[in-house]
């Protein structure tokens, strides 16, 4: 198991990516500290083995991930624990993201999203509507009619995470919305 550590020198990327796909098989929660020999430096947010926030210099979200791809060698650390966060980051599921920050490994064995029930499919905005109820109060309907014009219907995997992306944007916590997700894939799935 990974614990916390002091400053560990890596010569190569993917020694920072091993580190970050243990951190992540292990479910561990606490912060992974980047630093380069140019004194950039970043951070990768995990909750529970889940990456919920990424910074690298001035960017964040998405925007860091060319940044820290480009570090090729430097010092990292692992802070365990709790760790506040620097604002709300909509960011897709981790294996996306360990995807899309190892550009030189294969596509992962893991299901990159829960596979969809096709039954559950017609019933799509309903299941959302119930369960955003909880998070924005009683405008769920109101929010929900207007991305299912924008949407329209959902025939596919791409466009349901699009869709449900898009819906959680409406929720103002960051972890509230991350668990509207969660129960949303939960009630589709198989």
């Amino acid at each position: 198991m990974i614990q916390e550590q002091s400053l560990t020198a890596y010569n190569s990327y993917a020694e920072l990516m091993g580190t970050l796909e243990g951190l992540y098989q292990q479910k561990s929660t606490g912060t992974l500290f980047i630093a380069t020999p140019d004194n950039h430096f970043g951070r990768i947010v995990l909750k529970g083995g889940e990456i919920v926030s990424l910074v690298f210099g001035t960017k964040s979200g998405e925007a860091a991930i060319p940044f820290i791809r480009a570090v090729k060698a430097g010092k990292f650390r692992f802070s365990q624990g709790q760790t506040p966060m620097d604002g709300a980051e909509n960011l897709p599921p981790s294996p996306i993201l360990l995807r899309r920050l190892n550009t030189s490994a294969p596509a992962p064995a893991v299901k990159l999203q829960p596979a969809i029930d096709i039954h559950r499919l017609g019933q799509i905005y309903r299941v959302i509507e119930d369960e955003l109820v909880e998070f924005v109060g009683p405008i769920a309907s109101l929010v929900c009619s207007e991305h299912k014009a924008k949407f329209g219907a959902i025939a596919k995997t791409s466009a349901l995470y699009d869709l449900l992306e898009s819906v959680a944007s409406e929720i103002d916590d960051m972890e509230k919305a991350r668990l509207f997700k969660e129960r949303v894939w939960a009630k589709i799935g198989p």
